[in-house]
């Protein structure tokens, strides 16, 4: 599983459409449109040692359109706004021009869907995903998004960086390599994962049609559930310690590691959490 999320974390996506229904945006640079978008501010200035460019643009998403991003380097926060677009403000960062010039910010828009890719080029792709104190690191992106409310975040994939997401009503699926995972406030499904880093969302629903998934390799999981939730719970580490606020008993896995399973209320929506090395909490709310 944990080759299979850096794979995909790598893989580039295509997006099909035709060329008078989609938006494709490099950087600040409109490439082919069905509508006509103004430029973002785009401006390069001396941080110390760090050169930096901004990035801003928006495009209209049907209220419960879908978005995606992938991010190899630098933080993403994405959050809910009651407007039918998607804004998005971005920051790149590297140690020169050049380092600069190789972090692309490119967008495929349409109608239903937005997706954003921080692209570089093909050559040296061990280099980029260094720390960013190596001193062959590239570029960084920092991003912040503003979404529909009820919009569906179909993957949000960040390889060194923290990750945040914050009052999203759709369905959400995200995972990290490098980094904190937060999620709070949502309603819909959930499926978060983390490699090296922790994983913590609190719920502002849990109706009992949904799921919830969430599972993490070197890093602690706390979940925040509603008091009155309908639920079956399950979860399993395999060197780590799980506890909750419901009542729940924890038993000793048969080889090594705990695991748990309870139901609250009248049972419903589906919980799993799952560790390998890392602790479990189950609060709630």
């Amino acid at each position: 599983m944990k080759s299979t999320i850096l794979i995909a974390l790598m893989t580039t996506a295509i997006l099909a459409g035709t060329i008078n229904q989609t938006t494709i945006v490099r950087d600040n640079a409109p490439v082919s449109s069905a509508n006509s978008f103004q430029p973002g501010l785009s401006e390069q200035q001396a941080r110390g040692d760090r050169v930096t460019e901004e990035f801003h643009q928006s495009y209209p998403l049907a209220p419960n359109g879908h978005v995606s991003i992938e991010n190899i380097n630098g933080g993403v926060r994405i959050a809910a706004w009651d407007q039918s677009e998607v804004r998005v403000d971005a920051i790149k960062s590297a140690g020169n021009r050049e380092r600069l010039a190789e972090a692309n910010i490119e967008v495929i828009s349409t109608a239903d869907r937005v997706r954003i890719k921080t692209k570089y080029p093909e050559r040296d792709t061990a280099a980029r995903q260094r720390p960013a104190d190596s001193q062959d690191y590239r570029g960084s992106v920092e991003y912040v998004l503003m979404i529909p409310r009820k919009a569906r975040v179909d993957t949000a994939e960040i390889v060194n960086g923290p990750l945040e997401i914050v009052g999203v009503e759709g369905e959400v699926q995200a995972a990290c390599v490098n980094g904190k995972l937060t999620a709070r406030a949502l309603k819909g499904d959930v499926k978060l994962s983390n490699v090296n880093g922790t994983v913590e969302l609190s719920l502002a629903t849990l109706d009992d049609s949904k799921a919830v998934t969430l599972n993490s390799v070197n890093g602690n999981i706390l979940l925040i559930i509603p008091a009155n939730s309908n639920a079956e719970i399950r979860a399993n580490t395999l060197h780590g310690a799980i506890t909750n606020e419901f009542g729940f008993t924890a038993n000793n896995g048969q080889t090594a590691g705990h695991y748990l399973s309870g139901q609250l209320g009248s049972g419903g929506a589906r919980v799993h959490l799952s560790n390998v090395n890392g602790q479990i909490a189950i609060k709630r709310d």
